[in-house]
């Protein structure tokens, strides 16, 4: 399973895609993006192939979440929210564009679990 992310944070990014193959070993990491248009703009083989796209909520960008959850999904990637957002209310307007897992940064043993 190829999994990409889009996150702000480029250390976040490398940490995490070097670590899941660690944690998981059918798991291989994509590739990354500071914003979702440059995730979707990107051209490369991983970006195509991605199996999942972990996202985070709060990018620079000040993009809507629930307009790049939409955007990632209509593009046909499947989208697990990672974000250090905990308030229920930002998560559920974003959440409530059909199901979409979500997983807190400050709690990654219990994305793995899921």
């Amino acid at each position: 399973m190829v999994v990409s992310i889009i996150d702000d944070h480029p250390d976040l990014c490398y940490g995490v895609l070097a670590r899941l193959p660690q944690e998981n070993s059918s798991f291989a990491g994509g590739v990354m993006a500071a914003t979702v248009p440059g995730f979707l703009a990107l051209d490369a083989e991983a970006a195509r192939r991605s199996d999942l796209v972990l996202l985070d909520l709060n990018l620079k960008d000040e993009s809507s979440p629930p307009d790049n959850v939409a955007r990632l999904k209509d593009a046909g990637y499947p989208v697990v929210i990672y974000t250090g957002e905990e308030r229920p209310e930002r998560l559920q307007g974003t959440l409530g564009i059909g199901p979409t897992p979500w997983c807190a940064r400050t709690k990654p043993a219990a994305w793995r679990r899921r």
